[in-house]
């Protein structure tokens, strides 16, 4: 819970303070998660949907960010903290900010947010998706293609396989093509997670 969490909360649900979302740019985003609470972070489990709609993270790795939150274990969250930007990068979402220490009180704040604006990129740059080659079996490239399909678009996909002690292969994966977005990301990190999505 944010400091001051409650007395906020009360103070806005009564119409005598107003609602201001975390920032501007990520209020549509966390509407889902945070409209409830006044865009207040009230409970732990909206720390952990915070984390996964806004930078990719599994189910049990926005679990260990909410503990290490309600810990106060600044060392785990400073490591957490380039993951975190990583996967809000991998998101569209252009992120620079810092941790702040207060009063026994962990938070994260975004100094500067911007949602890039993808909608006239290039989508015929190819994506590039890393998958070690010991991890490869038959479920997991069933789910790959089921992925691969359910995002249709115009951008070209490689493999990049990582090969224990040899060289890197890197594969285009003709025919498919994908629509090169935020969802086709979650997707993919959530299959083979958030290292997952690199540059060609």
């Amino acid at each position: 819970m944010e400091m001051n969490a409650h007395t906020n909360y009360t103070l806005c649900k009564t119409g005598k303070q107003r609602v201001e979302p975390i920032h501007p740019e990520l209020e549509e985003a966390l509407e889902p998660i945070l409209g409830d609470t006044y865009h207040l972070v009230v409970f732990q489990e909206q720390v952990m949907a915070i984390a996964q709609q806004l930078a990719g993270y599994s189910l049990g790795g926005a679990d260990m960010l909410r503990r290490a939150m309600g810990k106060k274990k600044k060392e785990v969250l400073d490591a957490e903290w380039d993951t975190f930007l990583a996967g809000m990068r991998d998101r569209v979402i252009s992120v620079r900010g810092r941790i702040n220490v207060r009063d026994e009180t962990m938070s994260i704040y975004g100094e500067e947010i911007a949602l890039l604006d993808v909608s006239t990129a290039n989508t015929a740059s190819p994506v590039v998706i890393s998958i070690q080659e010991t991890r490869l079996n038959q479920r997991l490239v069933r789910e790959f293609k089921h992925i691969l399909a359910a995002h249709p678009g115009r951008a070209p996909v490689h493999v990049r396989l990582h090969r224990q002690g040899r060289k890197d292969l890197l594969l285009n994966l003709e025919p498919f093509s994908v629509a090169a977005e935020p969802a086709f990301y979650g997707d993919v990190k959530a299959l083979l997670g958030a290292g997952s999505i690199g540059a060609a």
